[in-house]
């Protein structure tokens, strides 16, 4: 039986690899139950996404950087074709500072104009609807939509080297950061991640919070929690988020909870084990 949702990333080209950590794709069929509105998890990411319905393109969206998640309504037979950007080249990509994306949602022409939009619209409608991934080939399971993610791929890739602003990236100390803040899921200290990356304390964080839109303990943070949300069952036993809390660097399962319920923001366990099952452990590699 087809499942009513499915999620899929897929890599960008080598020429927008330092800009995009993945393209993804969302398909809903049909709702899994009457009043489903989809969550998006916060990453420390800019998200851009084209949302088709039937293969029409009817919207493109932009999510800037935030600690709560954000919630969609979707419709059935719509795809969600997006870009995930670094967290640390979003905001430059865009020429923007990046406390003013901060909690920012909405229209993506406010910030790359009508034109190359349409253009991004237009182009990807085009190069999906030969592939069967759209045109209600989601709905009734006829068509996988994994032979159409080289097509997006090249789409992407074509209008983030012709739309995106790649002059002023931040200094390689805070790319390292980021990188160091994701491969250790935000368990180490901050201050012995300066020493490492060669920057003062006062330096790192201005420059994070410039590049990012999140200070290095917020971004910590959400990786801590997302770690050991990925890494407890949703009907965990006291024993085992006790486990959890501490491999992920909580001082017990009572912090745990609380930075994982802010994460969640009320999410129930039915989204809860859907984000466990698709998309937790993909968001950032």
């Amino acid at each position: 039986m087809t499942p009513p949702l499915s999620y899929a990333e897929f890599a960008p080209g080598a020429a927008v690899q330092d800009l995009v950590l993945s393209y993804w794709c969302l398909t809903v069929r049909e709702r899994p139950w009457p009043a489903f509105r989809h969550v998006t998890c916060p990453d420390g990411c800019v998200l851009l996404w084209v949302t088709l319905v039937r293969g029409e393109p009817v919207a493109t969206q932009l999510l800037g950087p935030r600690r709560t998640p954000y919630a969609a309504e979707m419709e059935p037979d719509t795809q969600c074709w997006g870009i995930r950007f670094r967290p640390e080249m979003g905001p430059a990509a865009l020429g923007r500072p990046a406390i003013s994306l901060r909690d920012q949602a909405g229209p993506a022409h406010h910030w790359f104009g009508a034109e190359p939009i349409r253009r991004l619209e237009h182009g990807l409608s085009a190069a999906l609807a030969p592939h069967g991934a759209t045109h209600g080939g989601t709905h009734d399971g006829t068509h996988d939509a994994e032979p159409a993610e080289p097509a997006a791929a090249l789409v992407f890739d074509r209008w983030l080297f012709d739309s995106a602003d790649s002059t002023h990236p931040p200094e390689p100390a805070i790319r390292d950061t980021v990188r160091a803040i994701v491969a250790t899921a935000g368990g180490h200290q901050i201050g012995t991640i300066a020493d490492v990356v060669g920057l003062s304390m006062r330096h790192l964080q201005r420059g994070f919070k410039d590049a990012v839109g999140l200070s290095p303990k917020e971004y910590a943070m959400l990786r801590r929690s997302r770690h050991a949300l990925a890494s407890a069952s949703a009907n965990g036993t006291g024993d085992e988020l006790l486990r959890v809390a501490c491999a992920s660097g909580f001082a017990d399962p009572v912090l745990l909870e609380r930075d994982v319920r802010r994460l969640l923001h009320g999410m129930s366990d039915v989204v809860r084990q859907r984000l466990l099952a698709v998309a937790a452990d993909t968001l950032v590699s």
